[in-house]
């Protein structure tokens, strides 16, 4: 999304409150080839590699940029969510450390700096300007909380969030470009497979070793191109996890892949690419075609199968 449309989303929500964010957030992720198709589903990407362009030349930014950066769209992300949700849901809907705000802020602004530190040093980070951090930190304190249940439109506030504040702080690399993380690419739905490429179906059904206790945890792995690894259901195959994309924000899935929410019963959310299938001859590396939403048993995904 181009900085104007940025800054007209957020705009459209400092000055229509509930409706500006739920509209903003519809266009946003429509805008990007994906749409919000329900909160067990998540997003279904039909289009390609139609990510952010417009970035290019020297990269980086100094470490107090950086450091502000993260701080700003960590602290927009936690105020916002610990603003309009209660207590587990938190976790367990949006994928946020707790139990306090200062906990939640501290985290994810962690986690931002060990990515963004390490382009800002390689020179693959787009620069960033304190106007855009404050665009996002404002917008989304001005703005009101969606009504019902946090369920219905967490992941429609994450795709918002992916474009009104983490796309500032996207790569620089084009596609066929050398990249060392997913993050240094230009266009955000690509991967990092040595170069900046689009996902591929096969990218999202490979073997890996999970470390989580729960069906949906995940776990980085370097041996998987999208980065993750999530842990399967116990299964006769012997298959302990599926190589996937961290799609939190919409995005790194391939074409005509879903990007599912774990409903983190217990634990954390969270959000991982699966492959839709009518039989297992869809499906790769024996990977099989079943129901995995007890909800949905008509829906099926490559995965693996529960014992009977």
């Amino acid at each position: 999304m181009a900085q104007d449309d940025l800054g007209e989303s957020m705009r459209s929500v400092q000055m229509h409150g509930l409706m500006g964010l739920l509209t903003a957030m519809a266009m946003t992720a429509c805008d990007d080839g994906g749409n919000f198709d329900g909160p067990d589903k998540g997003m279904i990407v039909v289009g390609g590699a139609g990510g952010e362009g417009g970035a290019g030349g020297e990269g980086g930014g100094g470490g107090d940029i950086v450091d502000a950066y993260c701080e700003g769209v960590a602290t927009a992300k936690c105020e916002y969510v610990f603003k309009c949700v209660d207590g587990l849901a938190r976790g367990s809907t949006f994928g946020l450390s707790g139990p306090s705000l200062e906990d939640c802020v501290a985290a994810e602004a962690t986690r931002c700096l060990g990515d963004t530190r390490d382009r800002a040093d390689r020179g693959t980070l787009r620069p960033i300007t304190e106007a855009e951090i404050s665009a996002c930190v404002d917008g989304l304190a001005g703005t009101a909380c969606p009504p019902g249940s946090p369920d219905d439109w967490v992941t429609m506030f994450y795709q918002f969030y992916g474009q009104s504040c983490t796309s500032t702080g996207r790569g620089i690399v084009s596609d066929g470009g050398d990249c060392e993380r997913r993050t240094d690419c230009q266009t955000r739905t690509n991967l990092c497979d040595d170069t900046c490429r689009p996902a591929r179906p096969a990218d999202i059904m490979s073997d890996c070793v999970a470390s989580g206790r729960r069906p949906g945890d995940l776990n980085a792995d370097a041996n998987c191109v999208g980065g993750s690894c999530a842990k399967l259901v116990n299964n006769d195959a012997g298959k302990d996890g599926i190589c996937t994309v961290d799609c939190t924000e919409g995005f790194g899935c391939p074409a005509g892949a879903y990007c599912l929410r774990s409903s983190g019963i217990g634990g954390i959310a969270t959000w991982y690419c699966t492959w839709p299938c009518e039989d297992d001859g869809d499906c790769e590396n024996d990977f099989e075609c079943t129901p995995i939403n007890a909800d949905e048993p008509a829906e099926k995904h490559c995965a693996v199968r529960s014992p009977e």
